[in-house]
């Protein structure tokens, strides 16, 4: 129906002009493939496609489709920002492999003293004999740049960086070849503390705040003068504003005075202190306190005061604007 409306391809508002109908016929065609003969090859293929039918929601909500377009725009002026992250992992990975190659290994037999000690065989935690190898004990190390890279990443990402990485580099021996010990040289953390404040600290915010900065050039936002933004601001706080409504005092005297005194700072304020004094007698219990008299005369004498609140509100207000 839209094709028909609209044009398919050649017409000045084509189906597939908007890129959120091309998602839409790319939907359909995959929805179309699960009705041919089943075919073990493509079938996982047109399993994960069919996974993108949840972006028909995208041009249907007018913010979550400005969103997307606005990171779209993004991505051309972003590719500077990325670029100067991908220095930073270079120059990282270049100073890692020059610093800790071959220093991340160690035997699995933590008794040990270096590797010419690594050989035969030991009990390990399992109770059973083992092989002693000498060798890293995660992927994550320094010696090659592609390792490097990827040891990178995986810090950046802060995943339990301080094992792999800080408590690591901290452990490395001065003489190449001995297993690690403990602190034995604590100035290696510096080079990951300065990788992480760099990546996950500045970087990550410079993108943040371009992704911002750009989001206000593409809505118009951003180019609102300094007054323009202040008369928007005003104007929307002035549309949120609604008028407050009139109590409506009681005529009666009875009523009339409990209205005065549950409406009062006074009044209001001995509440807070009262409910803060319950909190603090109950944070003081514990499973195992025995159930004293003296225990059970401050409780209900909380109970007996706001019960007395709530009979004097209900006397002074109205049951609608009592509760």
């Amino acid at each position: 129906m839209k094709c028909i409306a609209y044009g398919f391809l050649f017409a000045p508002e084509a189906y597939l002009g908007d890129p959120f109908n091309f998602i839409d016929v790319i939907n359909i065609i995959f929805h179309g493939l699960r009705y041919i003969p089943y075919n073990y090859t493509a079938a996982p293929a047109i399993n994960i496609m069919n996974g993108i039918r949840v972006t028909r929601f995208i041009p249907r909500i007018f913010g979550l489709k400005l969103l997307v377009g606005t990171l779209i725009r993004t991505i051309p002026s972003m590719i500077s920002i990325f670029s100067f992250l991908l220095v930073i992992f270079f120059i990282f990975a270049t100073i890692g492999v020059q610093q800790f190659r071959s220093k991340f290994a160690s035997c699995t037999d933590t008794n040990v003293t270096n590797r010419a000690e690594c050989v035969g065989f030991y009990w390990n935690n399992l109770g059973l004999m083992s092989p002693r190898v000498w060798m890293n004990q995660t992927l994550l190390h320094f010696d090659s740049f592609g390792a490097a890279m990827l040891s990178l990443f995986v810090c950046s990402t802060t995943d339990n960086w301080l094992n792999y990485f800080l408590h690591t580099s901290m452990d490395i021996p001065t003489t190449l070849y001995d297993n690690p010990k403990r602190n034995h040289s604590p100035w290696n953390a510096l080079f990951f503390c300065v990788f992480i404040v760099l990546v996950t600290w500045l970087v990550m915010r410079m993108l943040v705040g371009f992704f911002i900065d750009q989001f206000g050039v593409i809505s118009g936002s951003k180019l609102l003068t300094e007054r323009q933004r202040l008369w928007r601001d005003m104007n929307r706080i002035i549309q949120s504003l609604t008028p407050k409504q009139t109590p409506n005092v009681p005529q009666g005297f009875i009523r009339g005075k409990c209205y005065k005194f549950v409406h009062s700072r006074r009044f209001e304020r001995a509440m807070v202190l009262i409910v803060l004094g319950n909190f603090v007698y109950t944070s003081t219990h514990s499973y195992d306190a025995p159930d004293t008299h003296v225990k059970e005369s401050i409780r209900t004498t909380f109970v007996f005061i706001y019960l007395t609140e709530v009979i004097l509100k209900l006397v002074g207000n109205e049951v609608q604007n009592t509760f």
